[in-house]
């Protein structure tokens, strides 16, 4: 995921259930994130910063 860095953000995963997994402050242009700690199964990642609020789901097999 690439964003814009001039704002401040924040990148959150979670599981279906809504418990949250994972909160990142994201302070460069790019993230690397690592699930293969996560059990298979359907997460939710959230990038959010002032203005906008962006979900997307993620399916792990």
């Amino acid at each position: 995921m690439v964003f814009d860095k001039r704002t401040e953000s924040e990148l959150s995963i979670y599981a279906i259930n809504g418990a949250i997994k994972e909160s990142f402050k994201l302070e460069e242009n790019r993230i690397d994130i690592n699930m293969g700690n996560y059990l298979p199964g359907i997460y939710l990642i959230q990038f959010k910063t002032k203005n906008q609020l962006i979900t997307q789901k993620i399916i792990k097999q």
